[in-house]
């Protein structure tokens, strides 16, 4: 009886254990930005696109995808101080406002730039962005 009751004891804490870290934890990352006052020759006409950020081993990484599945993905910069939560992944503005969930489409302005950034990959194009927040 004794070890039926230890057996047991010791799977429900097991199950506790494996249910906590099924679960991740929420956390923020800081993603690429680009200067207080915007470096790019000029700001392009309005677009939409659809809110996705991934973690890389760089650091965090957002894009602002176009209406297509097959659309061009630019490297973005971020104004300064936006920064993505994942678990559940969210684009926060400076003062930790949720601007979008991921899959939200968003409005925003952008113009390509030559800046460096963590998340472009060799020979893609890159912009910085400034997201028409309602």
């Amino acid at each position: 009886m004794r070890r039926r009751v230890l057996f047991l004891a010791a799977c429900a804490a097991l199950a506790l254990g494996l249910a906590a870290c099924g679960s991740p934890r929420s956390f923020t990352a800081p993603l690429p930005t680009y200067a207080a006052v915007p470096q790019g020759p000029q700001l392009e006409p309005f677009m939409i696109g659809t809110f996705r950020a991934e973690m890389t081993p760089r650091g965090a990484c957002a894009w602002l995808w176009g209406p297509k599945p097959s659309s061009y993905k630019l490297s973005f910069l971020w104004p300064s101080g936006y920064r993505v939560r994942f678990n559940p992944t969210e684009l926060l503005a400076p003062g930790g406002r949720v601007v979008a969930r991921e899959g939200k489409v968003l409005d925003y302005t952008w113009f390509p730039t030559a800046l460096p950034d963590r998340c472009r990959s060799p020979g893609q194009e890159a912009a910085e962005v400034k997201p028409l927040i309602h």
